[in-house]
């Protein structure tokens, strides 16, 4: 007959209670994040930018609590032996039953839950290694609070980018604006980079604490960016709207290359917090678990710098008046987006749109296959990166246009440190929106949302659209 209060007897049912504990646990981050998705949804559609503000700051507490109390976890489970006997037997003593039920029920928990887990697909795992049990839960509620706080970040940013936007408060420029705005964006993109040069240093020393300590303090520095980083695109965002307005060509020219800039910066933050958040519950996990194992591995044997090409550096007029010159060939161009329309032309489901030069005096046309653009929050009046292959003639279409190149990752994920850790966090954020190699600048909302004729005005889209993360046991 089993006693409780016997060391064994202590020790199987700790580990059963904390795999219990880890149950509920999961199955409240997963449900806390998905109304908080939902609620988000309902926010940016009515355009209650304040409120979504509340929101991301809620997806950022559920992933930093989450993550410290894994961290938790991991520490007691290294204290557990890996394997217990007979722990089958014990539960159908009716004593030890029953008394492990009575301290469930008095703490609230569904005594039914036991069953669940000795049922005939699961038992041996129970028996033999309930560690793998405890594991499951921990790697799926770590996905979540990963998937809760990449969104509070993102969303952190378009709400307060959006709020901003409405207090219409543009810069007074000058030309020793632009010029210290330049530098100091300059200066900001280099500690974006220290940030992601200290975890490849540190994940290439393989301790799992080293990388939690590093993720969770950066996590904190990144928090300090939403001071300056949105509100600056967004007054960046007003000024160039303004000097549009007043056809104001000169400083247009100026200001487009900051407004990009701005755009390249946001989303390089934003695939930082992701990262980091990856890489907080990567450094949760016990020595020897697969992500962990993996991500040291792979910091280890991989070179930092990435891979991913990008075509020959070329102008609008360039490919307008030596189309010839750049035939078939991979070009990077940037230029100001018109007439954003997503369709089904020729039987392929595509994004097309106009790419001007800052006077709009020259144009060329591209396409994006597979994807809209829109959904990613790339609407007209951003400015916009491309890299793409310049074709003169084509079966898509019979007219000259840059065809988006799309980036093929699997492979560049095992050449680069930076591709592979694209790669990881896909689940969460998607750098090369359906692998095409772009980047734009952050806009508003456009008044109407989803629900607007002119569907595709979705500057915040990337917030509504963004895919819902559900975990599926593994990346």
């Amino acid at each position: 007959m089993a006693d409780l209060n016997k060391p064994q007897a202590k020790q199987q049912y700790a580990v059963l209670q904390k795999t219990l504990d880890l149950q509920q646990a999961e199955e409240r981050t997963r449900m806390r994040y998905l109304e908080m998705r939902i609620k988000m949804y309902n926010a940016t559609s009515k355009e209650s930018w304040a409120e979504l503000d509340s929101l991301a700051r809620e997806g950022r507490g559920i992933a930093t609590i989450t993550l410290a109390r894994l961290k938790g976890v991991s520490e007691l489970l290294s204290q557990i032996p890996t394997e217990l006997d007979d722990l089958r037997k014990q539960l159908k003593q009716k004593p030890f039953r029953e008394q492990l039920e009575a301290h469930m029920k008095a703490s609230g928990k569904d005594v039914s839950m036991i069953d669940r887990y000795l049922d005939s697909k699961t038992y041996k795992r129970i028996e033999k290694l309930p560690r793998a049990l405890i594991e499951e839960n921990h790697c799926e509620q770590g996905s979540y609070a990963v998937a809760a706080g990449f969104i509070g970040y993102w969303a952190g940013f378009m709400a307060e980018f959006n709020l901003e936007c409405q207090k219409g408060n543009a810069f007074s420029v000058g030309e020793n604006d632009l010029s210290e705005l330049n530098a100091f964006l300059s200066e900001k993109n280099k500690i974006f980079g220290s940030y992601l040069k200290s975890l490849h240093k540190t994940l290439s020393e393989g301790s799992s604490d080293d990388i939690y300590q590093l993720s969770t303090k950066t996590l904190r520095e990144l928090e300090e960016h939403f001071v300056w980083l949105p509100i600056t695109a967004a007054r960046v965002f007003l000024t160039l709207k303004a000097a549009t307005k007043d056809k104001r060509t000169d400083l247009i020219g100026k200001l487009a290359p900051l407004d990009l800039k701005l755009g390249i910066l946001a989303r390089r933050w934003a695939m930082i917090a992701a990262i980091m958040l990856y890489s907080t519950y990567v450094g949760t996990l016990s020595e020897g678990a697969k992500e962990l194992t993996d991500m040291i591995k792979n910091a280890q044997k991989l070179p930092f710098k990435s891979k991913i090409p990008y075509g020959e550096k070329t102008t609008i007029k360039e490919l307008v008046e030596r189309g010839w010159h750049y035939n078939n060939k991979l070009v990077r161009v940037k230029g100001i987006v018109k007439n954003v329309k997503v369709s089904r032309a020729g039987g392929i489901y595509r994004t097309e749109f106009t790419l001007c030069n800052t006077h709009k005096t020259k144009s060329v046309q591209v396409i994006s296959i597979y994807t809209n653009l829109a959904h990613h929050g790339m609407i007209g009046s951003g400015c916009v990166s491309i890299n793409g292959v310049y074709e003169m003639t084509s079966k898509v279409a019979d007219y000259p246009f840059i065809k988006l190149n799309r980036v093929t990752l699997s492979q560049f994920k095992k050449e680069s440190w930076l591709d592979y850790m694209v790669v990881a966090i896909r689940p969460w954020f998607d750098v090369y929106p359906n692998s095409h190699n772009l980047v734009w600048s952050i806009r508003p909302e456009v008044k109407g949302g989803v629900i607007a004729k002119e569907s595709n005005k979705t500057g915040a889209g990337e917030i509504i659209f963004n895919k819902i993360y559900l975990y599926k046991g593994g990346k």
